[in-house]
């Protein structure tokens, strides 16, 4: 279910797919109703509505791997959400923004803009879960289990009230903690002690699954969810990847069939998934000949999709194949692939997905990757320039429309459209953000007061520094830094 996580379809808008699995029918139903709708502005809930169409339509291209016209529906969506809802436009933004991001492996972009999702008030409740489960499923994809659990549980109490319409999200995100617990239990099998990504026995203290005990809570989730047909042959599926590792060949021809079967509903990301993880299930099982099967389905369906830990995974399986075959140079060539690979996603993970409490610690780096990459090329010029001028007092919008050659009204809208934020707001939000950064490095501590460390980034206000500090981080200056203002 990490698939359809990822791409943010928790069944808010739509239940009907999940329930069958037929997300090419549900995509042609979806635009059906989508041309019914006028192309023209109407009222506030009918562009309401039609955003939440196009951001449907976007995340079902996703799903298909259609990236190109995901990005032309997220960029319609955008120019329907109201620009009276203000914080609804930015967390929006954010949140498409953190789905593209996952779909390209930028792994801390995606962190970054699924964070601020989360701190934008008067965000909607689908907003939130969205975004809080695509971060379980990022957590979970980089070996760190209890953040993932943790992340996940908090949207099932975000999702505390009884509503029929939150039936769904539930569904899914039950069915997203099994799987959690069922996929960390196939990879600490012990054949694959040296899969190095993967945390071994991250807590002496607790005593881990067995593979009775997560037999037994799939069948318990499977009767909670039997009504989508989606969810149970998910379920089946990751009950006989255990059995395949633990207990032998026996299922095999199970899993294969369920992974045709969400070929032919054309769920190509969710594919190359479950490929990969029954070829782990058969390397713990020592089965080569049916992982030479699974490894030759993969390198003719294209090495490049499925993200980048399923290519250093996929290097990991050859490794095993050549070992089991007795190819002692095939194994030591992709082993070493494996291991390198493994090494840069671990570097990742430790440099852009950081413990909880340091999130809000924010450099300016990734907040430039956070807002470039929902602007259009001409004005990301533009953010460019505010960048490169943040110490200028006098900076204006006017200045910034000049050095792109537009008008500051062009430039108004486009920021809201695409940012949910002013031209003004954003250089305040990057100021404030340079001024957090050099206090928390320890700027205040060497000498320098507050007030010296604002005016370095055009801020010369101690009432407007206090203000906009304390809107953006929750905090005034004094309690970020002991330093005298």
């Amino acid at each position: 279910m990490q698939s359809l996580v990822n791409h943010g379809l928790l069944g808010f808008s739509n239940d009907d797919y999940v329930r069958s699995g037929h997300i090419i029918e549900s995509l042609d139903a979806a635009m059906k109703v989508l041309h019914r709708v006028p192309a023209q502005a109407g009222t506030h809930v009918e562009d309401a509505a039609k955003a939440d169409l196009l951001q449907l339509s976007a995340q079902l291209m996703l799903l298909l791997d259609r990236p190109d016209d995901a990005l032309q529906y997220f960029e319609q969506c955008m120019k329907h959400v109201p620009l009276s809802d203000k914080g609804d436009r930015q967390a929006r933004s954010c949140l498409i923004a953190g789905l593209q991001c996952l779909e390209r492996n930028q792994i801390r972009t995606a962190w970054t803009c699924l964070k601020r999702t989360l701190d934008i008030k008067g965000v909607s409740l689908q907003v939130q879960v969205e975004s809080c489960a695509a971060m379980a499923a990022l957590f979970f994809s980089l070996g760190m289990r209890r953040p993932a659990e943790t992340a996940a549980k908090h949207c099932l109490e975000l999702l505390s009230v009884d509503e029929p319409t939150h039936t769904t999200p539930r569904a899914i995100l039950r069915v997203l903690q099994t799987e959690f617990m069922a996929l960390d239990l196939l990879r600490q099998h012990a054949r694959l002690d040296d899969l190095v990504f993967w945390p071994r026995h991250d807590e002496a203290s607790r005593e881990r699954t067995d593979l009775t005990q997560a037999l037994a809570l799939i069948a318990k989730c499977r009767a909670e969810v039997e009504r989508y047909g989606l969810l149970t042959s998910r379920l089946d599926f990751l009950a006989v990847l255990l059995q395949i590792a633990y207990s032998g060949t026996h299922g095999i021809d199970k899993a294969l069939a369920h992974i045709d079967t969400m070929s032919r509903l054309g769920l190509g990301a969710y594919v190359h998934t479950a490929r990969h993880e029954l070829a782990l299930a058969c390397v713990a099982a020592r089965q080569g000949d049916w992982l030479r099967r699974l490894m030759h389905c993969y390198s003719q369906a294209g090495r490049g999709q499925g993200g980048q830990q399923h290519n250093f995974e996929h290097d990991y399986c050859l490794a095993k194949l050549g070992e089991l075959s007795g190819r002692d140079d095939t194994y030591i060539t992709h082993y070493r692939q494996y291991a390198a690979q493994a090494l840069v996603q671990v570097r990742r993970a430790c440099a852009y997905i950081t413990v909880p409490t340091t999130f809000r610690q924010t450099t300016a780096e990734i907040v430039r990757d956070d807002i470039a990459s929902r602007l259009p090329s001409r004005y990301r010029r533009a953010y460019q320039f505010i960048l490169a001028n943040l110490q200028r007092r006098d900076l204006s919008v006017q200045h910034v429309a000049e050095s792109i050659g537009v008008s500051e009204r062009a430039l108004q809208l486009a920021f809201r459209a695409y940012l949910g934020m002013s031209p003004s707001a954003v250089i305040r939000q990057c100021r404030m953000e340079r001024i957090r950064g050099d206090l928390t490095e320890g700027a205040a501590i060497h000498g320098a007061t507050t007030l010296s460390v604002a005016q370095r980034w055009g801020v010369s206000s101690r009432s407007a520094l206090s203000s906009a500090y304390q809107s953006a981080f929750g905090e005034s200056p004094r309690e970020t830094t002991c330093a005298p203002i």
